[in-house]
């Protein structure tokens, strides 16, 4: 989202970016690196190279998620930069940084409250997340739902009736708190009634370990012909993934998720939805759409899949609603056009 962010064009503003890129994938996101340390600094000093070079006036910054290492990144970095700048713009990407560290020692709270304190405007992606910016009590706080191009466009018309086998689709980083595990318990459930299923994963493995557990419940289980995981994928070869499912599955209770930038692609695609009551998640996820359930729930996730799975005419009808509900609110021009109005106020 932030490099569709800097690569627009405006009229009432201009974007100065300095690349953070502290993980060069899943598997080294929040963990502590010799060169990372480094980099904290070679950051600052850029920031400063660049406020002196172009001279902006307001600093836009994606605080941390709730996860004690990328605070401890953000509190050096927010110290010795934001002083620099006249404004200060936060955008919780990712949400729940207030929760963490309302549970954090008394030191950890105190020093992230000066780090972190009183921007001048705090952007969340839904109103159901955790309310970061209040915590930090930011001066004015806006929610702005992401927005992303139309790569379903180009493929549609997009024919499902006739389908004779079912695809659900499931697409993230695969981790245990993005309900993969939850998903591989309702699959085995699922295929013991049926053989007309087959269930998806794209993405890469959060670890080595949960790749093990993942793919040793479904040997132990003979899902091999029900479960496939196709790894990461992207671009074409990843939307006819998307074109050729049926329903797509995101049962998340990820602390850091915030929104879901994938239930819009599934939107886009004309996929109904099953996914959680989790965060931001029933804020785009609306029931002529899809069928939220609460997290963990491996039965409740079992039956509204069934539900769908029987119903061929009832997903046909919620993923035209949801695209339709896409066009009509979560474009990239119109995340654009309300980025551009609050960042120029500021």
């Amino acid at each position: 989202m932030i490099n569709r962010l800097i690569k627009a064009t405006y009229t009432k503003m201009s974007i100065f970016h300095v690349k953070m890129n502290f993980s060069d994938s899943f598997k080294s996101v929040g963990k502590v690196k010799l060169k990372k340390i480094f980099h904290v600094f070679e950051l600052i000093c850029r920031i400063w190279m660049a406020r002196i070079k172009f001279k902006p006036e307001v600093i836009y910054y994606p605080p941390a998620g709730p996860d004690l290492i990328p605070i401890l990144r953000d509190i050096p970095i927010l110290l010795l930069t934001r002083p620099l700048f006249s404004k200060t713009v936060f955008h919780f990407r990712a949400a729940g940084i207030s929760e963490y560290l309302s549970k954090a020692p008394f030191w950890l709270r105190s020093i992230a409250r000066y780090a972190y304190g009183k921007p001048d405007v705090a952007i969340q992606l839904s109103r159901l997340n955790p309310c970061d910016g209040e915590y930090f009590s930011s001066k004015k706080i806006f929610i702005i739902p992401n927005g992303l191009e139309d790569e379903a466009l180009p493929l549609l018309p997009i024919h499902r009736e006739t389908r004779q086998l079912v695809r659900i689709l499931f697409v993230g980083i695969l981790r245990k708190d993005k309900g993969v595990m939850t998903l591989l318990r309702a699959a085995r459930l699922l295929a013991r009634e049926r053989s007309d299923i087959k269930i998806t994963f794209i993405g890469q493995f959060k670890s080595v370990a949960f790749e093990k557990e993942a793919k040793s419940y479904v040997a132990l289980n003979h899902l091999g012909l029900v479960v496939e995981f196709v790894g990461e994928k992207v671009d074409k070869e990843k939307w006819e993934i998307f074109k050729n499912s049926d329903i797509f599955c995101f049962p998340s209770y990820f602390n850091s998720e915030s929104f879901g930038n994938v239930l819009l692609e599934a939107m886009m695609f004309e996929l109904p939805i099953v996914a959680t009551l989790w965060r931001g998640i029933p804020d785009i996820v609306k029931e002529d759409i899809g069928i939220l359930i609460p997290i963990k729930a491996d039965l409740l996730l079992h039956d509204a899949i069934r539900g769908l799975i029987e119903n061929p005419i009832r997903r046909v009808e919620m993923g035209r609603k949801a695209r339709k509900r896409y066009l009509e609110n979560y474009t990239l021009g119109k995340h654009l056009v309300i980025m551009e109005e609050v960042l120029s106020e500021v």
